[in-house]
């Protein structure tokens, strides 16, 4: 079956360089290649077209769930039936595709994934996977279960058929980033079983210095760094757990970031008042855009 890659980009041109490098050195390429960039910039489309890949100039508003369902229809529009997605800032091992398509068929699975893997260290994940209550970042010990049900990670190497978009569709683009992923993912979830194949690895940056603190800990709070992606992560973490009645996660959160603002930042009211109110705004299902109102 033809094979789609999709990519969306924002101003990295030279991630997107190692990005596309590491997409045409796959041991089993993809038929096509598409470009979103979400900047529409010249230097951008020079890089795509430099790559043999189709350049498509999204959106700024589009971020990565808007620059991935505009890929995708255009995929679907040249009559494609399976897509690769892929980060700009992330590089996939020269078999990982292969290995994702293997693990397809002999698992019989619509959605499989690569274990993601840090950048700046090899033997721990970029983001940890959860097994029962356990948060493991451990690559060896998470590549002697081969395959793990239900644990791929979302658009970071995602493989799926047409069959996905057809049962739950694309994936919203009023989420921009932090939590799309997530929401397509639970979506899946209700038709589909995924695979976390953990022999196709895509490196990808690490997620730690977003986690004040362990990021393995029960209780640890994913605080990023950017007031963006803080937003968004805030703001869509409500909406996804109504959305979605994941009610007894409203409850886990209510626990760790107060735990987190309150008691281990010494009282950072300004800090909690934020994550609450924002938080509070998906939860109301506002999804109304970013607004630098951070403390």
């Amino acid at each position: 079956m033809a094979i789609a890659a999709i990519l969306v980009t924002f101003k990295k041109d030279e991630l997107l360089k190692s990005a596309l490098t590491s997409v045409n050195e796959q041991s089993l390429k993809p038929n096509i290649v598409f470009v979103v960039d979400n900047a529409q910039a010249e230097s951008t489309k020079a890089i795509a077209l430099a790559h043999n890949a189709i350049y498509l100039a999204g959106e700024n508003q589009y971020g990565g769930a808007g620059g991935f369902a505009h890929g995708l229809q255009e995929a679907m529009s040249r009559g494609f039936k399976m897509f690769w997605l892929l980060d700009d800032d992330g590089r996939a091992s020269k078999t990982c595709l292969e290995n994702l398509f293997i693990a397809r068929e002999k698992y019989n699975l619509e959605i499989v994934g690569p274990l993601s893997v840090s950048l700046q260290d090899d033997y721990k994940t970029a983001n940890p996977v959860v097994l029962g209550i356990k948060k493991n970042e451990d690559v060896h010990k998470l590549q002697k279960l081969h395959m793990i049900p239900n644990k791929a990670q979302f658009f970071n190497g995602i493989l799926f058929s047409i069959a996905v978009i057809e049962k739950i569709g694309l994936p919203d683009k009023r989420l921009f980033i932090r939590g799309d992923e997530i929401d397509f993912n639970l979506r899946c979830k209700r038709f589909f079983t995924s695979g976390l194949i953990t022999n196709a690895i895509y490196y990808h940056p690490s997620s730690e210095n977003e986690y004040p603190g362990k990021r393995t800990a029960i209780l640890s709070a994913n605080i990023p760094l950017d007031s963006v992606k803080k937003f968004y992560q805030f703001r869509n973490r409500g909406y996804i757990i109504r959305r979605h009645h994941q009610y007894h996660l409203a409850i886990y959160d209510w626990i760790r970031y107060p735990l987190r603002f309150l008691v281990l930042n010494r009282f950072d009211l300004p800090a909690f008042l934020y994550w609450s109110r924002t938080w509070l705004k998906g939860f109301r299902y506002d999804l109304s855009p970013f607004e630098s109102s951070e403390p």
